[in-house]
């Protein structure tokens, strides 16, 4: 058995036992933030693009251009593949005002009957229907402007319940946060 160093506190007997310093929860944030990340980067310099390519189209009044086109399908995947990373970072609207106000226990009480009530159901609706959506766009092979007419449309539409089954997981992730601030443990939803 080894010896504590000194310069360590003593062990609190009731913070229960310690957490591993890599748990599941922890792993799945990092990838749901990593995924976020790649999606909100990859954005920039495409929009750029889309921008600088309106710019030198302008004066011949070219109406719509692939980059036009492109910047919807775009705006779609990405937006999906970011909502995980920000509801992870707590990065979402809340109303501050009331949320200040409430102890920690309420706070996670509360994310937890959001989460039960308004974001598991919409999440279920969402990833069964955007995965038959998905599958009938495959299935009919829909072209998609982004990759110059090729039957990959699909590959957008998929996008939509990846990204809602990355905030599913998100949310999931802040429930069992929650739960442990229901059990007298880290602090929770903006604590």
């Amino acid at each position: 058995m080894r010896s504590r160093p000194s310069d360590m506190p003593p062990d609190d007997p009731g913070a229960g036992p310690p957490e591993p310093p890599c748990s599941l929860l922890e792993r799945t944030e990092n990838a749901i933030r990593r995924v976020g990340l790649v999606s909100a980067l990859t954005m920039i310099p495409l929009m750029i693009l889309v921008r600088v390519t309106e710019i030198a189209t302008r004066p011949w009044n070219i109406a719509g251009s692939l980059f036009n086109a492109m910047e919807g399908e775009l705006f779609l995947m990405f937006a999906f593949l970011t909502i995980g990373a920000g509801y992870v970072a707590d990065a979402h609207v809340r109303v501050d005002v009331l949320a200040d106000r409430f102890s920690r226990r309420t706070k996670a009480w509360i994310e937890l009957i959001g989460l039960l009530v308004f974001v598991l159901p919409f999440a279920v609706i969402v990833l069964q229907h955007g995965a038959i959506r998905a599958a009938l766009s495959f299935e009919d092979g829909e072209r998609l402007a982004l990759t110059f007419g090729a039957a990959t449309r699909w590959a957008m539409f998929a996008c939509v319940p990846l990204g809602v089954g990355l905030f599913t997981l998100a949310a999931l992730c802040r429930a069992a946060r929650a739960l442990r601030v229901q059990r007298g443990g880290e602090a929770g939803p903006r604590a």
